[in-house]
């Protein structure tokens, strides 16, 4: 009451009172004592929003992964360009597509395709496969694409739509006969009906 705040934080440490002694230490300011009160308090989430408005985000991130609470871990991590603890953060949280884009950015193109293959972003993970020169995991990540074309196309695709179903046919082609598979090429050639690019990879094999 009279404002001795050593004599306060004193007993209530002692008496293992840690929230009250974190919230007497946040009402005089003293930021680092309140945080480290509630840490013991078990309200870990608290400490982390202490120690981000302390602008002390490298430990402010791992008190919110240490609390779960991967999506602020995350955005953390990225708003200082530690793209791939971002990533690893929003993985964690279950939020695929984010941390794909994250791992990108890190230039971890395996992560990031293993990521968008787990969202279903078959035609980004493809991509992000390719430039690890991954050639199977960007093929089957292709053909998936194709598979889902053709479900949605189905008997009324237009003309549209055919070739853009036709160009992902010949970019696994490509891909396939990229690391000398042959058999598979000429498999998703054919399924795809596109009988001339077929007949030019048993040609040059």
């Amino acid at each position: 009451e009279p404002g001795d705040l050593e004599a306060a934080t004193r007993v209530l440490d002692q008496g293992e009172c840690w929230s009250a002694a974190g919230e007497v230490a946040m009402r005089h300011g003293r930021h680092k004592k309140a945080a480290d009160c509630f840490e013991r308090a078990g309200n870990i989430p608290k400490a982390a929003e202490i120690r981000r408005d302390q602008n002390r985000f490298a430990e402010a991130a791992e008190l919110y992964l240490q609390a779960g609470k991967f999506d602020l871990a995350g955005t953390l991590y990225a708003s200082h360009n530690e793209f791939e603890k971002a990533a690893d953060c929003y993985r964690k949280g279950g939020r695929m597509s984010v941390a794909a884009e994250m791992y990108e950015k890190a230039h971890r193109y395996l992560l990031a395709g293993e990521c968008y293959m787990r969202c279903e972003f078959h035609r980004h993970a493809a991509q992000s496969f390719v430039k690890v020169q991954d050639w199977a995991k960007a093929a089957q990540a292709l053909e998936l694409a194709i598979a889902e074309e053709v479900s949605k196309t189905g008997s009324g695709q237009d003309r549209n739509r055919e070739r853009e179903l036709e160009k992902l046919v010949l970019q696994a082609g490509k891909l396939h006969e990229e690391p000398g598979d042959l058999e598979a090429a000429t498999r998703v050639l054919e399924q795809g009906e596109c009988w001339s690019a077929a007949g030019e990879v048993a040609m040059r094999h």
